[in-house]
């Protein structure tokens, strides 16, 4: 079992915290440590809302994680759910990636299996490329 690691949250240091798990939390004083409460977007994604001089801004999970503990030296602009489903913000689950990257992931390795929201369950079909598979 892999142990939790947090670091600062880069504009927020001292005052949040991500881990390689997926967790954010906000940082009151020496002890007090308090997990924040992650909300899931219309897209599927999860987001968590930080303050800053008053000011809230939501921020997604997994875009966080990627940002402190994987490196980016292509300076790629997407964060990629290896496993396609967009709860799961763990480091290992993660990787930057472009939009045609992304997009050739989801269509030949997900084949459209991915969790999406019951919307678009319902009124979206996907082409797999790979099974040529609706």
């Amino acid at each position: 079992m892999i142990d939790e690691v947090w670091k600062d949250v880069t504009g927020y240091e001292n005052h949040y915290m991500v881990s390689n798990k997926g967790r954010v939390r906000a940082l009151g004083g020496i002890t007090v440590r308090k997990i924040l409460p992650r909300y899931k977007n219309k897209d599927g994604y999860m987001f968590v809302v930080l303050t800053q001089n008053k000011n809230q801004k939501s921020h997604k999970v997994h875009r966080l994680v990627a940002q402190e503990f994987i490196p980016n030296p292509e300076n790629k602009p997407q964060v990629n759910h290896k496993n396609g489903i967009k709860a799961d913000n763990s480091v290992e689950n993660l990787e930057w990636c472009t939009a045609k990257e992304n997009s050739e992931h989801y269509h030949h390795i997900l084949c459209g299996k991915p969790i999406l929201p019951k919307k678009q369950k319902k009124n979206k079909k996907r082409y797999c490329k790979s099974s040529g598979k609706k």
